[in-house]
């Protein structure tokens, strides 16, 4: 049973983290030549920092497809929004869109299911609606030639198509014709395009060069009035999801780090797993010498006594497969939202993998049964029979070798789960510098909305709970708008890279930042439309006194007139860059709305009756601030999840191998036991003497185990810009927790040992 149920939980474990890796190594795989299709990526580098973003401006598509007779298709996709859909007078919720081009379906073969968009995506105000969103607003009937309203403007719908697989990288309802918009605001929008591309053959080195100095001919040309330069890089569409660490905008991004972190708990669980499987095998192989010995003696050949074992093997590994696939069948369903994903076993999609299951289980079988038979197979029948006077036992034999490497891996995982709980706590009560209690975030605006800021800041405030209102284009914890900041008295060619937040009067204040210097924006001052306030890291990039001196933002010229404390903007993935927030436009996407503490309902309620009496048909959208800081760390959660039931698992693994390699080592050490208790021993000296020939097993093992589980944290911790320090009680934790579990383990079996009468331990066989 220790065998079987060992077995069958790395099998599982195994086969339920192979199926994780699978789904994420085949993002965007499922397109037809996605082996030829790449998209650009711009590189800027400027005082030894550099700048990568996943999108270009509007005309590179255009130079591509026209120079490089290479490229069978281009196509560009413009930002990613999220808004109302409306048919009729009938609303129907907010969806996801792209702005995209008419050569958008040549590049990316999603199944156009009806119509034909791909020639009238080049026209304006064309739509095309994925499957679940057609069935959520049109029902059964056919939506071509209909129209919806999106941000007040009717599209004409003019194709059906699949929703988006799991497995790619771009995820919308709607695709919205680029056209839409004048040529003239597309050229003026900067580097807000995703640019792909589809080849006519594979990418060769030459060809890699072409395209990107053509690319770069463009962009630097560009921008030569700004003294801006930069590199082109291609990125090609199946690294998209597990090879993007820099800016991107439109992505369903992965991290490759944790599946290399995955892979190693799958097998560190199976390795655990085998040599308990071996342990077993050996141990009940020398327990049938005389079985083995008598088989000998009646005829039998060393190629019986292999294949006798190695069949048993298989027949165990066999029943543990059958198990492990039941265990794989009950929880891939939790598994599968542990990790935010959506894996399934299809048998008939899936025999492929399912056959590799299988003939790794029997591999495994023949692997662990391999050695017990060439072991026992190989031993003479009069070596067998006749009493073993004046040999000593081997200390260190292979299945103490097997036990120390099981405890290795089960301290690596115990002291990477520590330090894994410890950052993820770091990460959730870091205070990101500024307010995140008790705001809440509207959103969603029609056009009349926008134009009545004024009368909505100043009713929401009439409400006695509502502290601070204001409405701004983004917030903290998002990125914000890429634009380049210096001097006025500098050269165009000084500028360096720069996020923007576009915000309102009172945003400073009420999100909390701390001003070091200056003041706020405020209403009563229009000249505070060409002004900013920059971080501590933008002002010392400008050389650190700049409060009340001219910049240029872009092209937008003022004065800088407040300085708050660095705050994070993003993620403590993501160091502390420079940051200005300016007053120059009005719109505003988010009202973000401060309260007091106990009246979130209340609050919710006043600030949506304030929206919908300014416009009737505004359907109130909103979250809250505190959720959002916790949701960004989501995947780390899931992550120490997964690691805290792999660290149960192979501590449970550990303790079983160890559990039933005690009970046969004391079996073989009876007689001594009972010679020790006639010679005046005491139970409690029995006791300190066996568990301390087992517990030194774990102290070697530490030796090895923990300096593996500090090499995996540190290449962890190196994901993230800020983390925990590496503190000493990841390890000392880790092997206390071992030796405790390692103690029960033995204790449990060394009592019924010690307690036995002298006599049942010294009677014959």
């Amino acid at each position: 049973m220790i065998n079987i149920i060992g077995l069958s939980v790395g099998l599982a474990v195994s086969m339920l983290i192979a199926l994780y890796v699978k789904h994420e190594v085949q993002y965007d795989k499922f397109f037809k030549d996605s082996e030829h299709i790449y998209r650009t990526i711009s590189h800027r580098e400027n005082d030894n920092n550099y700048t990568d973003f996943a999108s270009t401006l509007y005309g590179v598509a255009g130079e591509l497809n026209s120079q490089v007779p290479e490229i069978e298709s281009v196509t560009r996709i413009f930002r990613s929004y999220r808004d109302y859909v409306y048919s009729g007078e009938s609303h129907y919720g907010q969806y996801t869109y792209h702005y995209v081009d008419s050569a958008f379906f040549n590049v990316f073969s999603f199944k156009v299911l009806q119509g034909t968009p791909g020639k009238l995506l080049g026209k304006p105000n064309k739509v095309v609606l994925t499957t679940s969103v057609a069935k959520a607003i049109f029902g059964n009937s056919s939506p071509l030639g209909e129209e919806v309203v999106i941000d007040e403007k009717n599209f004409e719908v003019i194709g059906v198509m699949e929703d988006p697989p799991a497995q790619s990288h771009l995820k919308f309802d709607l695709l919205l014709s680029m056209n839409s918009y004048p040529k003239d605001y597309l050229e003026m929008m900067g580097s807000d395009f995703h640019t792909y591309f589809k080849l006519q053959a594979p990418l060769t080195d030459d060809l890699k060069r072409k395209l990107a100095n053509v690319a770069e001919s463009f962009v630097n040309e560009s921008y030569k009035p700004y003294g801006i330069t930069y590199q082109i890089h291609l990125q090609a569409l199946r690294d998209i999801h597990l090879k993007t660490d820099f800016s991107s905008y439109i992505e369903d991004l992965g991290n490759r780090n944790y599946l290399y972190i995955f892979g190693c708990i799958a097998a560190f669980l199976l390795i655990i797993a085998l040599f308990n499987y071996i342990n077993m095998s050996l141990a009940t192989a020398e327990q049938r010498k005389r079985e083995i010995a008598i088989r000998k003696a009646t005829g039998a050949m060393k190629q019986d006594i292999k294949r006798q074992f190695l069949t048993e093997s298989l027949f165990t590994s066999i029943l543990a497969f059958v198990l492990a696939m039941f265990w794989v069948e009950s929880f891939i369903a939790p598994f599968s939202k542990l990790l935010g994903s959506t894996l399934a076993l299809h048998y008939p999609q899936d025999l492929f993998w399912v056959a590799i299951f299988i003939v790794g289980a029997l591999l495994l079988g023949i692997a662990s049964g391999a050695y017990p038979a060439f072991y026992i197979s190989r031993m003479k029948t009069q070596d067998i029979l006749r009493p073993q006077v004046g040999r000593r036992a081997r200390k260190f034999g292979l299945r103490n070798g097997m036990l120390v490497i099981q405890f290795v891996l089960t301290l690596a995982l115990v002291a990477t789960l520590f330090g894994f709980r410890s950052q993820l706590q770091y990460l959730l009560k870091t205070s990101p510098g500024y307010k995140t209690e008790n705001i809440v975030i509207f959103s969603g605006f029609t056009d009349e909305i926008q134009n009545h800021y004024q009368t909505i800041s100043q009713e929401c405030k009439r409400h006695p709970a509502v502290i601070e209102a204001v409405g701004s284009m983004h917030r903290p914890g998002t990125r914000g708008s890429g634009q380049t900041l210096r001097r006025f008295d500098e050269p165009e060619q000084a500028s360096r890279a720069c996020m923007e937040y576009k915000v309102r009067p009172g945003f400073v204040k009420t999100y909390g930042f701390e001003l070091l210097a200056g003041r706020d924006f405020s209403e009563e001052r229009p000249s505070d439309s060409s002004n900013f306030i920059l971080n501590e890291t933008a002002a010392r990039m400008l050389g650190g006194d700049v409060l009340g001196e001219k910049v240029m933002l872009w092209r937008f010229e003022g004065r800088v007139i407040g300085i708050v404390k660095d705050f994070h903007a993003l993620n403590l993935h993501n160091k502390i860059g420079p940051l200005a927030i300016s007053r120059y436009m009005n719109a505003f996407y988010k009202l973000s709305v401060r309260f007091k503490e106990q009246n979130e309902q209340e609050v919710v309620e006043h600030i949506s009756n304030v929206l919908k009496e300014i416009d009737p048909s505004y359907i109130p959208n909103y979250y809250f601030m505190s959720d959002l800081n916790e949701r960004q760390y989501r995947k780390e959660q899931k992550s120490a999840k997964l690691i805290s039931v792999g660290a149960l698992l192979a501590i449970a693994l550990s303790a079983l191998g160890l559990f039933s390699l005690t009970s046969y080592q004391l079996t073989q050490r009876t007689k001594e036991i009972g010679m020790r208790k006639v010679l005046g021993a005491t139970a409690l000296q029995l006791n300190g003497l066996l568990i301390m020939h087992y517990l030194k097993y774990v102290l070697i093992a530490s030796i090895v185990g923990l300096p593996i589980a500090y090499w995996l944290l540190h290449s962890w911790f190196l994901d993230f810009a800020y983390h925990t320090d590496m503190a000493w009680w990841f390890f000392a934790g880790a092997l206390l927790l071992t030796l405790l579990i390692a103690f029960i383990s033995i204790v449990t079996k060394t009592t019924q040992v010690t307690k036995l009468p002298p006599i049942h331990s010294l009677r014959d066989e």
